[in-house]
């Protein structure tokens, strides 16, 4: 199989006047890297597609989580939500690169290739020797390549083929905990969890990305279930304290955050972040993990 070419790094332009969406545009790029359809899948975890407005992947398609009902009598009302990781794009090339698989790849921006079923790692496996593995088990699928923050509605990426690309992370957080409330079902129906409003316990929980979005929805969530005992759980996410490198660094590292915050999250995602983080320092994520946020 070969490799594309590398692709021209281009600027990005924010506003709805692309030609087509990703897939159309970069079909004859990448074809031969893109999954021709979605696997059978395997394991306890079943697929749930989310059908609120706007909690798409990047590609428009329908956002959608994995969930396993609780095991253990003794953690019926208890649960671990998991929002997976993934790293992220943020113009033309990159986006370009992580849909051509390059860095990544497309299933990291549709739900098109995704499986009905998967097997559950780390905190969301079944083996005996995972504490929580007798919780109930809902793990969110990262699709949206903003760590979790976008509510953008489409954007329009410059490049040598414009296209449409939405950023939604944030709304699909928010439909899945409107559905979890409810009592989710699987789409194959095999698996009926209970009401999410009736937690004892929650672990908001993510890795790398997904810790980003873990991080900035914490306090949200902690507030949206106040009868639960809700616990965040950060991983592979945490800047180094401020002064604990020398000063021209850190002040270089800084204007990047900066530059970002501008670009990013600002610019392209729209993203949600903690109401008591602002600017540039909503990702810097020491300042953010150990003076801002509320909930332990």
């Amino acid at each position: 199989m070969s490799r594309p070419s590398p692709l021209l790094a281009l600027p990005l332009l924010s506003v709805a006047c692309g030609s087509g969406y990703i897939d159309d545009v970069l079909q004859k790029v990448c074809k031969q890297r893109i999954p021709r359809r979605a696997p059978a899948g395997f394991g306890g975890l079943a697929a749930a597609t989310l059908d609120a407005p706007g909690a798409v992947c990047n590609d428009g398609s329908p956002g959608r989580m994995y969930l396993r009902r609780a095991t253990d009598p003794a953690h019926v009302s208890d649960w671990v939500i998991y929002l997976e990781g993934g790293g992220y794009c943020d113009n033309w090339e990159s986006c370009s690169e992580r849909w051509c698989g390059i860095e990544f790849d497309a299933t990291k921006m549709t739900t098109q290739f995704a499986p009905n079923r998967q097997p559950g790692r780390g905190i969301l496996s079944p083996r005996s020797d995972n504490a929580f593995s007798g919780y109930n088990h809902a793990m969110l699928y990262y699709c949206s390549s903003d760590s979790w923050l976008g509510r953008s509605g489409e954007r329009s990426l410059q490049g040598p083929d414009d296209y449409f690309l939405q950023f939604e992370g944030h709304t699909i957080i928010m439909a899945a905990l409107a559905r979890l409330d409810q009592g989710a079902l699987s789409d194959d129906e095999t698996t009926l969890l209970p009401r999410l409003t009736e937690a004892s316990q929650i672990i908001w929980a993510g890795s790398s990305a997904g810790a980003v979005g873990t991080m900035h929805h914490l306090d949200l969530v902690a507030s949206r279930y106040p009868e639960a005992d809700v616990v965040g759980l950060i991983d592979a996410q945490l800047n180094p304290a401020p002064g604990t490198i020398d000063p021209g660094p850190e002040l270089r590292v800084n204007a990047l955050l900066q530059d970002r915050w501008d670009q990013d999250q600002s610019g392209l995602y729209s993203a949600y972040t903690d109401p008591d983080c602002s600017g540039w320092r909503c990702i810097e994520y020491w300042d953010l993990q150990l003076r801002r946020l509320q909930t332990p």
